[in-house]
């Protein structure tokens, strides 16, 4: 790894401090605001018991309702998994001297802090394992202001030469997901779950690649889970000068919210040998 790589995987440290603190006074800022507008649980039972709403009961059915939720969760996860589409994978190519294979180790992988995730940074297997178990808490009427988890993994390449090059960087995507959301007329309830995969590199600059939503549910009073057996390719193009490191992130953003005690997410990218999120080559291709 040449000293400009080595120079930017140190800045990109320092902003990563940076821009946790900024997030931590970011949210502080959010729950402080919104706890003086009065949108809380204990402004909105105040309120109802000025109306004559029993809310003990309230409070006592929603506590049974809560302790539940887990029980159903354990239920949706132990859905087995799909059927596997026979036929093997394979990714290497005849041997090509135009086409160049990235594989693990990976020089460098870290994350945003996150609140209950559970992640597994494996660089000499080019793995970033997560696992979320997530339940809101109370009615809802308090702000949450969360932030996604985003999990990055680098890898370097040296070209041979100068030219113009096709990336193709593979993301292999085992795991389940469930999720459960239920509303009352006196809750704010919801589930979220969110889980996108992305790509870019630098050697002078920066290239951007595209990227990939591989689970996407939002619910306010149903309930979903399933399993995620995908390869996703992340395609494109870039020039690069001779000699000089290219460092090729891949980079997976994990969005959860989990919006009253009626509400609980789960994510399972890391459990046992069948679910996992690893990075298994990435082709450098002249052209």
């Amino acid at each position: 790894m040449d000293a400009n790589a080595k120079k930017l995987l140190r800045q990109i440290k320092q902003h990563r401090r940076a821009a946790e603190a900024y997030e931590k006074a970011r949210r502080k800022m959010i729950e402080k605001e919104h706890r003086g507008l009065g949108l809380t649980d204990t402004v909105v039972q105040r309120e109802l018991k000025a109306i004559g709403v029993d809310v003990r009961a309230l409070l006592k059915d929603s506590t049974t309702e809560a302790k539940e939720l887990p029980k159903v969760h354990k239920k949706l996860l132990a859905l087995v998994r799909p059927p596997i589409m026979p036929g093997d994978l394979v990714l290497e190519i005849p041997p090509d001297p135009n086409v160049f294979d990235v594989k693990p180790p990976a020089v460098d992988g870290f994350g945003t802090n996150c609140t209950g995730l559970d992640r597994g940074l494996n660089l000499a297997l080019g793995e970033m394992n997560l696992l979320l178990s997530e339940q809101g808490d109370g009615w809802g009427w308090q702000a949450t202001a969360g932030s996604p988890c985003l999990t990055t993994l680098v890898f370097q390449f040296t070209p041979p030469r100068a030219g113009n090059i096709l990336v193709d960087a593979y993301v292999d995507f085992k795991g389940q997901f469930a999720l459960s959301a239920h509303d009352h007329w006196y809750t704010s309830t919801r589930a979220d779950i969110k889980l996108s995969v992305s790509s870019r590199l630098y050697q002078h600059y920066w290239e951007f690649g595209p990227g990939e939503t591989l689970i996407n549910e939002h619910r306010t009073d149903s309930s979903n889970s399933g399993w995620i057996d995908r390869l996703v390719k992340l395609s494109y193009s870039t020039s690069v000068s001779a000699n000089d490191t290219v460092l090729i992130f891949v980079e997976v953003v994990l969005d959860t919210n989990a919006h009253s005690s009626h509400a609980k997410v789960d994510v399972d990218f890391k459990t046992g040998a069948g679910r996992r999120i690893r990075v298994p080559v990435i082709q450098m291709r002249y052209f």
